[in-house]
């Protein structure tokens, strides 16, 4: 395993929330879908965010992002070991954080996350459609920093629909504000395309991209922008064990 600079693990985390029942954060009729609206406080979020931005691991550049992964490389699978990504130690803040999320029961123990995927955003970039494949345990927990986005999601492609209308029509999306925990898991992840649509400037207007579950919840309307800035989006996975 690959060490990691040691100013990682240096990372000051404020005390994560209390929550007792993570269905009073279910979004809509998707039962598979949770929103914590304010997961870090303000000052996490800027020592995490300013940390990974000066960091010292080399960022991969990839199609509108950047991206660092941390813990098991899959196999196979959308990020493997031959795109040069190489098993590395979790450092002890973001332990901290799978702590938590066994803890409220994000995840089971025997799901605990062993893969943290790092994205870093321009206010214009975003992530093509796609799903996170057989490589993972059916459940992603996404924690957003400096930026509110929309994130869309769409029908999983069969072949019949490689060249069709539903390879471009997004069924629903969510507002992922800055600081929030996004966890999706079963048919949501199995049965849908994920991804951040990538736009000329920096605005996303809310009613572009399928019925916005959350759009209520935050008070706004179809016709109402997100204005992105600089964001970064940590991701925990499980890899299956037949992968690792």
């Amino acid at each position: 395993e690959e060490p990691i600079p040691e100013a990682h693990d240096m990372v000051e985390i404020e005390p994560l929330p209390t929550i007792k029942d993570m269905k009073e954060f279910i979004l809509t009729e998707y039962s598979n879908i949770f929103l914590i609206p304010f997961y870090v406080g303000i000052q996490t979020e800027i020592n995490l965010f300013t940390a990974l931005k000066n960091t010292d691991v080399k960022w991969k550049i990839l199609s509108g992002r950047q991206s660092i992964v941390l813990g098991t490389v899959p196999r196979s699978g959308m990020v493997r070991n031959d795109d040069g990504y190489r098993n590395s130690l979790i450092p002890r803040w973001l332990n901290e954080f799978i702590d938590h999320l066994v803890q409220i029961q994000v995840f089971d123990i025997d799901c605990r996350p062993n893969n943290i995927l790092i994205n870093k955003y321009n206010p214009t970039e975003g992530i093509l459609h796609h799903t996170d494949g057989p490589s993972y345990h059916d459940k992603v927990a996404v924690l957003s920093l400096g930026s509110d986005c929309i994130m869309s999601f769409r029908h999983k492609l069969n072949s019949d629909d490689i060249s069709g209308l539903n390879s471009v029509t997004d069924v629903f999306s969510v507002i992922l504000p800055s600081r929030s925990l996004f966890c999706f898991s079963n048919d949501v992840y199995t049965k849908f395309m994920h991804g951040i649509i990538a736009e000329p400037t920096a605005r996303q207007v809310v009613g572009d991209y399928g019925s916005c579950l959350n759009a209520d919840i935050l008070n706004k309307k179809e016709t109402d922008s997100i204005i992105r800035g600089d964001r970064i989006s940590i991701t925990f996975r499980k890899v299956k064990a037949e992968y690792e």
